[in-house]
């Protein structure tokens, strides 16, 4: 079996990355890129629904970035404090079946947040302190008894990261459908790249041993989170896999790993499981979910739900990185993305990449999860998650667009060969913009009366319908 550099994409959980024009990355040598937010806003599902323009919008920007970057597989939700979930699906799982916003995708180092904040949880019930030194709990030649547990979730451990051990991939290849113990990873973890506290370096043999320190409390890890932090808040599709199981359906990984040259179905091409991979990866990497569920937990978060305010306030005791990242308890903080704030942690598994973010003005989390390994993390983030923010940037200032749906409207043909008909809208203004919302023809409209639009490329467009009455809706519409 030809393996091109499997370790190249496979464990990124640390959502580290670098971008490199015309290539791919190797993801023990990229740089943090970190993304994600805080604010506080008040959300209820069951109440609150987006209005059909502002869907609209949020499905031409995903469908349009979706096909610019020629993604295979994505399923992504965006949260509006107040007004409720968008959640939509692009792509296959495996030939011939669609990707849906059902299907559960691996969020790789996204688990490391969840960890975090199981851990400040279980300090609110005194059951432990993250100044604890670790030598209660991990006896290794290799890992210094001092460090402590919040060492451990802001990597200042200086601990080696077993996944940057040679012997980590092979062990992987050895067999896809072994299931590993945590404690098998112990053989791994090499001789310390610093002393405690003595700088900052990504390792997931951090969390490794923090989901170590919770097992040891007697119960399995799986147990722990859905206890004190999935169940209690309604997160009921987010997996420890393969410690736990689910009846929903797993998205089918893609990669071009094995094949050096294309993408592949790794379950349909070579029996692959996803067993070996999670069970190795375990608390720094192996959770799975929805991306409706990963939203809703950084809602949450964000929302000051999941924590009290003390332990909010040290999730956020940050490591400075550099001008503009900083490192929180399994979080990080980046500047200026879209002019805004944002809080955010990403991953990769084999065959799959996740970015997140969450914007600390206005409140929206949004999460976009992969069922490929060929796209960059940075590239998702930067084409797909930030025209997503950007979106809900823009239409917030749009009052009329969020609160005033008209009735239903039909623009047809679609895909259209440049005349179209608008029915369900007796009169308005039609406006033809492109994927950066750059007008590019306005015209007065009348019902079923045909309009004929200006000579454009081939592609996506949106079009926006206004009423007599100032009331917007957006629509997609293709033209050949």
């Amino acid at each position: 079996m030809p393996i091109l550099l499997l370790h190249k994409t496979f464990m990124n959980l640390e959502n580290l990355f670098i971008f490199h024009k015309n290539q791919k990355f190797h993801f023990m040598n990229r740089l943090l890129y970190p993304l994600m937010l805080c604010c506080i806003f008040c959300w209820n599902s069951g109440k609150a629904q987006l209005s059909q323009s502002y869907k609209a919008r949020l499905d031409f920007v995903f469908d349009s970035v979706c096909i610019a970057n020629n993604m295979h597989g994505a399923s992504a939700a965006v949260i509006v404090p107040n007004q409720g979930i968008w959640k939509r699906a692009f792509g296959v799982s495996e030939t011939g079946v669609p990707l849906d916003t059902n299907m559960l995708i691996g969020i790789g180092s996204n688990t490391k947040t969840y960890i975090a904040v199981t851990l400040l949880k279980m300090q609110e019930q005194s059951l432990v302190n993250l100044d604890d030194t670790i030598g209660t709990w991990i006896q290794h030649p290799q890992v210094n008894g001092q460090i402590t547990i919040r060492q451990l979730l802001n990597h200042t451990s200086g601990v080696f990261s077993y996944t940057n051990n040679p012997d980590f991939e092979d062990s992987i290849l050895a067999d896809f459908n072994r299931v590993w113990q945590p404690e098998e990873m112990f053989s791994l973890i090499s001789p310390p790249v610093f002393a405690p506290g003595g700088g900052w370096d990504y390792s997931n043999s951090n969390y490794l041993l923090a989901g170590l320190i919770i097992k040891d409390m007697n119960q399995p890890l799986s147990t722990t989170l859905r206890n004190m932090l999935l169940n209690p808040h309604g997160l009921n599709n987010t997996i420890l896999f393969p410690e736990e199981s689910s009846s929903l359906v797993f998205a089918h990984p893609w990669s071009d790993n094995f094949s050096g040259t294309h993408q592949e179905d790794l379950i349909a091409d070579y029996g692959y499981s996803n067993n070996a991979v999670f069970s190795m990866a375990w608390a720094a990497g192996a959770l799975i979910a929805t991306a409706e569920d990963n939203a809703m937990f950084w809602s949450k978060l964000i929302n000051g739900q999941l924590l009290n305010s003390a332990s909010m306030a040290e999730l956020k005791q940050w490591v400075t990185l550099n001008a503009s990242t900083r490192y929180g308890l399994g979080i990080f903080r980046m500047n200026n993305v879209n002019l805004r704030h944002v809080l955010s942690h990403g991953g990769t598994n084999l065959g799959y990449i996740n970015e997140n973010l969450a914007d600390s003005v206005s409140g929206v989390a949004i999460s976009v999860l992969t069922n490929q390994d060929s796209i960059m993390n940075g590239v998702l983030f930067t084409r797909v998650v930030a025209p997503l923010h950007k979106a809900t940037i823009q239409l917030a200032t749009d009052i009329s667009d969020i609160h005033h749906t008209p009735p239903k409207v039909t623009i047809y043909p679609n895909p259209s060969q440049g005349k179209i008909y608008i029915s369900g809208m007796p009169s308005g203004k039609l406006q033809l913009s492109d994927i950066n919302g750059r007008q590019l023809f306005s015209s007065a409209f009348e019902d079923k009366k045909e309009i004929t639009l200006p000579h454009v490329a081939p592609g996506l467009y949106i079009v926006r319908l206004t009423d007599d009455k100032g009331n917007n809706i957006h629509s997609t519409l293709k033209i050949e």
